[in-house]
């Protein structure tokens, strides 16, 4: 088992990262929410899926793989669908979010527990109906830091004690600085004024409201600005650097698989998709910002079901299933 000190490095950096991000979050939220999403989330996107699917890969091959793959292509039609229907479109994708959860967990679980957690998915989604605004203010926040279940994961090859560090300094970081920011002394600091080139491209006012929970006051809404462009972020830093390094297995495994994902041919696709997404933020912010969520549709989709099952590694064996087994053997 490797020793804890090779842990030390990464928290280091994720701590620097993560420090420098609150700088700018602080100096210039508007920017770096703006910015940083034009210009890498396309890329991001590409990224995420080959360490996604190359982590699971061993459980793909059959009724698993195909049904996910079904899932994944719906939520991707509804994205489509909510580019020319927002309402319609955002009951559809909670649907399918139940509907991806539920797979999992029907996937990964045995017995009565398997029902008794369909049921809960079922109540958090009739719930979520009731409040769908801050369902989709949960999910804004809520997807920014679902990489932790996979600093978590990826650390399962460490001793426990070396574990427990490494996933308490990223705590620090992913609780720490977005408290300080809503109630602390940072949020005082955040800059409320956005640079000219940001409203070129958006609507500052925009940007405020898609970060905040129903309700909030201006002072509020900038401070949760801030707070998702920091995360997002460090959502980026992991899925784009963190995980393409020390994930390198992963992603190698479905390069074994399939070559297009690794090498020259993998930089080929992720250059013309960027292209042509940034092509269609040149007509406009919103044009590009519905061409990118259609496909960042499917980092959303495939990154929850995998998410729940790992999460279902930490139970005992006699709780799960045969593929979670496979999970944490892989």
């Amino acid at each position: 088992m490797p020793d804890g000190r090779s842990l030390a490095a990464p928290a280091v950096g994720l701590l620097i990262a993560a420090t420098a991000l609150a700088a700018l979050a602080v100096a210039q939220p508007h920017a770096l929410a703006a910015f940083s999403v034009v210009a890498l989330g396309p890329l991001h996107v590409l990224l995420a899926l080959r360490y996604l699917t190359g982590r699971t890969l061993p459980i793909l091959d059959g009724p698993i793989g195909r049904t996910l793959l079904v899932l994944v292509a719906a939520m991707v039609l509804i994205r489509a669908i909510t580019v020319a229907s927002p309402y319609l479109g955002h009951h559809l994708e909670l649907l399918a979010g139940a509907a991806l959860v539920g797979f999992a967990a029907w996937v990964g679980l045995r017995g009565t527990l398997r029902y008794v957690a369909l049921g809960v998915v079922a109540a958090v989604t009739a719930l979520s109906f009731v409040e769908l605004p801050w369902y989709w203010h949960f999910l804004t926040h809520g997807h920014n830091v679902v990489p932790l279940i996979f600093l978590w994961d990826w650390t399962r090859r460490f001793r426990p004690i070396a574990r427990l560090g490494f996933v308490v300094a990223n705590l620090l970081w992913v609780a720490a600085i977005p408290l300080l920011l809503l109630f602390g002394p940072l949020g005082g600091l955040v800059n409320p004024d956005p640079p000219a080139a940001v409203g070129r491209i958006a609507d500052p006012a925009f940007l405020v409201a898609a970060a905040s929970p129903p309700g909030a006051d201006a002072s509020m809404g900038l401070r949760f600005l801030a707070v998702f462009a920091f995360l997002q972020g460090m959502h980026y830093v992991l899925w784009m650097l963190f995980f393409q390094v020390a994930g390198r297995r992963e992603v190698g495994r479905l390069g074994r698989s399939v070559p297009a994902a690794v090498g020259w041919r993998f930089w080929l696709i992720a250059a013309l998709t960027s292209l042509a997404i940034w092509a269609t933020y040149a007509i406009g912010y919103n044009d590009g910002r519905a061409v990118y969520g259609v496909l960042g549709a499917l980092n959303v989709a495939l990154e929850q079901p995998i998410a729940v099952w790992l999460l279902l590694g930490a139970l005992p064996s006699r709780l799960t299933t045969a593929p979670i087994a496979t999970l944490r053997a892989s």
